[in-house]
């Protein structure tokens, strides 16, 4: 699998080379070399917006949870990419037939670039709190070819592309997403053992019981993880008895040694 997707990386790398200009390679080559200078102290870059350390450094960073502050962030960084000077039809979808079921339309940079001043100002709003969210979502609902709202999904399409290549390339993400998956699917498994009258679906409309539903949920779920991690504990007490596989699947949302009904006897000797 490795080497198939090694194999593929080279193959996609060597065809967008193939379609870039002697004037686009060449400032990626001084970005790079930038940034390798940027490596040894300041001495070795520029200041914010003067030469290329900065922005390869802020291109290589990770997005982070979606937020008004990463998606100013990340438009600073299609910003920055975009004054490379890349060929406008360098992602073509017709130039990569085999990823075309992947791939709808190529992003509206100059989209973005023209409305970048509204969605600053917009962000500005949201965060000096002279306007509020719910309010400026209405107004772009209520019309949805707003060209300011148009640029925000455009943003969101390039935030969303960005993520979907880090997850195809870096192993270790997708382990820290599966493991984050699995304890979401545990938790909610723990969930329908505890709550497991009616359904486990919250019978009442009214907001004092269901708010009363889920503070129990909770607390009954706290009360399993804190019994189950007094149990693991006596388990990491004799190290000995676990593989690295063993600890590698340690967690406090197991539910097996629950009876949800109670324990029940039954004597098959007792005639009735």
């Amino acid at each position: 699998m490795a080497a198939a997707l090694r194999a593929a990386e080279e193959s996609l790398t060597a065809l967008i080379s193939s379609r870039l200009t002697v004037e686009s390679i060449e400032r990626i080559a001084a970005l790079v070399a930038g940034a390798d200078q940027d490596d040894a102290g300041p001495e070795g870059g520029g200041t914010e917006g003067e030469d290329a350390p900065p922005v390869l450094a802020k291109v290589k960073e990770a997005p982070g949870n979606v937020s008004l502050e990463t998606m100013l962030t990340e438009i600073d960084k299609l910003l920055a990419v975009r004054a490379i000077g890349l060929p406008r039809d360098l992602f073509e979808p017709d130039a990569y037939p085999q990823l075309t079921p992947a791939l709808t339309r190529p992003i509206r940079w100059e989209l973005i670039a023209q409305q970048y001043d509204q969605m600053i100002k917009y962000a500005t709003a949201i965060r000096t709190r002279t306007a509020s969210t719910e309010a400026i979502l209405r107004r772009f609902t209520r019309n949805a070819s707003h060209p300011t709202y148009a640029a925000m999904l455009e943003v969101g399409r390039a935030q969303k592309t960005i993520f979907v290549a880090r997850y195809l390339r870096l192993r270790d993400l997708q382990r820290e997403i599966e493991e984050g998956l699995n304890v979401m699917e545990s938790s909610n498994g723990a969930n329908s053992v505890i709550a497991y009258g009616k359904g486990g679906e919250i019978a009442s409309n009214r907001r004092d019981e269901q708010e009363m539903f889920v503070l129990c949920l909770r607390i009954l779920q706290s009360a399993l993880v804190y019994v189950n991690t007094l149990m693991l504990q006596d388990i990491l007490g004799e190290p000995e008895l676990l593989t690295p596989a063993d600890r590698r699947g340690l967690t406090p949302l197991f539910w097996s040694h629950v009876r949800p009904y109670g324990e029940v006897n039954l004597d098959m000797d007792m005639s009735g």
